[in-house]
């Protein structure tokens, strides 16, 4: 079993894969080593110390043929799963002239990166939504306010609303109610990336043809998919949470090499904005599991990189948050 160390100013505990979780008293730093060696600062923000882990009872055949009761973690484990629907789909320019939404029936695939949607099952795509840590997923009613960014425009209002409008109101990124019942809301953010890219790397005669098109075309969108009942759009937004959920994992910040991003960036080639993006969505979407003592402790796992069983996550965790509650230092939440 690790030894703990509890030092003057840091108090550390060590896991068994050669993970450590710090305190540093005097700067007031958590600091968390990673099984891989990477390190990663967490700042004065000391997590909501974890409940324990859910555990459920099993049976178990003992050698002799009796069953006898036990009581085991059982921890979840995230697989990208595949779904398909008829839906109404929003287009994503409004009608001419009248300027109405359009919706439009479609056949929706998702599989573990993308979602497809096409005229019917058996036609080709006709666009490709790329799943990243950043996507967002709700589901929002037909008098709920919907996103601006839903369609060509934003949503802007007129020179004589503006006149009239408030600083916050400009700002929302919500405008008007989205007029169908049971959608799913799938925000994409900008790849700005790939924006950058072929700025950069175009000629002013071809930024005047074609530029606004090509960031257009990486600009953060968010879809509306509506479904024909409550049960249909929470099982699908459902699925559409758990892969991304499988991305943010796999994206977690010991599994990416960044070193060359800025050489990379500073030589003319964004691409890699894109994972620095995916990376800071992915550890954004982390935190907000610090806060809470029900998911802290997932949270320890993530940031960790660890593939230790959780409850021995846990067990290391409780003797650090016990030394450090003996130097009176308590969690942040």
């Amino acid at each position: 079993m690790a030894a703990m160390a509890a030092a003057q100013t840091m108090v550390s505990i060590d896991f068994p894969d050669g993970c450590i979780v710090s305190y540093d008293r005097v700067r007031r730093t958590m600091i968390l080593t990673m099984s891989n060696g990477g390190v990663m600062s967490a700042g004065a923000t000391i997590p909501a110390r974890p409940n324990p882990p859910v555990k459920s009872t099993v049976q178990v055949v003992n050698a002799d043929g009796t069953i006898t009761e036990k009581s085991v973690v059982v921890e979840e484990v995230l697989e990208p799963v595949s779904r398909s629907a008829i839906v109404n789909k929003l287009g994503f320019k409004k009608a001419p002239i009248i300027g109405s939404d359009i919706w439009n029936r479609r056949y929706i695939h998702l599989d573990d990166k993308t979602v497809s949607y096409h005229v019917d099952e058996n036609s080709a795509p006709k666009g490709v939504i790329h799943l990243s840590p950043g996507c967002e997923v709700g589901i929002v009613q037909e008098h709920e306010r919907a996103r601006k960014d839903r369609q060509e425009g934003g949503h802007n209002p007129g020179v004589g609303a503006l006149m009239t409008m408030q600083i916050g109101q400009m700002m929302d990124p919500r405008s008007t109610p989205i007029g169908k019942p049971n959608c799913v809301e799938l925000h994409v953010p900008a790849n700005l990336g790939n924006t950058i890219s072929s700025v950069m790397g175009a000629s002013a005669m071809s930024l005047a043809m074609s530029g606004a098109r090509d960031i257009k075309k990486n600009a953060a969108r968010t879809y509306y998919f509506s479904f024909d009942s409550l049960g249909e759009a929470e099982e699908f937004a459902g699925a559409l949470q758990n892969n991304i959920k499988c991305l943010v994992n796999q994206n977690k910040i010991g599994d990416k090499d960044l070193s060359g991003a800025g050489n990379a960036m500073r030589g003319g080639n964004f691409s890699q904005l894109n994972d620095v993006m995916a990376m800071a969505h992915s550890v954004q979407k982390n935190q907000a599991l610090m806060t809470s003592p029900d998911t802290s402790l997932e949270w320890y796992k993530v940031s960790l990189n660890t593939s230790l069983p959780i409850d021995v996550v846990y067990e290391r965790l409780m003797i650090f948050y016990d030394t450090l509650a003996s130097f009176n230092v308590h969690p942040s939440y």
